[in-house]
């Protein structure tokens, strides 16, 4: 499958955006980084290195993290 590269903007756009929006549902639902990471089948290092740089996130580790954070479609795809 090919890469798909954006620009700088609009990467760090959507680094932004997922980075507000897993921590505001962390605060809601009182997670930590440890808890979701757990999740999500990931170690808390990784997780960690995930949402320092979102775009590292796999497609699957997006899906489970949408999936344990309660997310909507159209916050993911605001993410990206």
């Amino acid at each position: 499958m090919p890469k798909v590269y954006l620009t700088s903007a609009q990467a760090q756009s959507g680094n932004d955006a997922l980075r507000i929006v897993v921590a505001t549902r962390m605060m809601r639902d009182g997670l930590k980084q440890a808890d979701i990471a757990q999740r999500i089948g990931m170690t808390c290092p990784t997780f960690s290195r995930r949402m320092k740089n979102p775009s590292q996130l796999t497609l699957g580790e997006l899906r489970k993290l949408q999936t344990v954070l309660r997310l909507t479609d159209a916050e993911v795809a605001r993410c990206i």
